[in-house]
């Protein structure tokens, strides 16, 4: 799993770019699913108690919507689990 703090990572048409390690930006083309997955885990990594949790996520306008729905459902995923 690429670790997408502090990096780029392209891949299976997922761009995220962090400015500093607690935020990170989701552009087009992205895969909303892998992209809400990466960001909701790693924020939950240490119940977020780390210097690099993510603590905010900048995401591109149009795809928006998607996205936090697809967070929502990694989000209940995660805690029914």
């Amino acid at each position: 799993m690429p670790h997408l703090l502090g990096l780029e990572v392209h891949s299976a048409g997922l761009t995220v770019a962090a400015m500093r390690p607690d935020q990170t930006i989701v552009l087009r083309p992205v895969d909303l699913h892998s992209a809400a997955r990466e960001i909701v885990l790693a924020n939950a990594r240490n119940s977020g108690q780390v210097c690099n949790a993510v603590k905010r996520a900048l995401v591109d306008r149009e795809i928006f919507d998607a996205f936090v729905e697809a967070a929502q459902e990694v989000s209940k995923k995660a805690l029914s689990s």
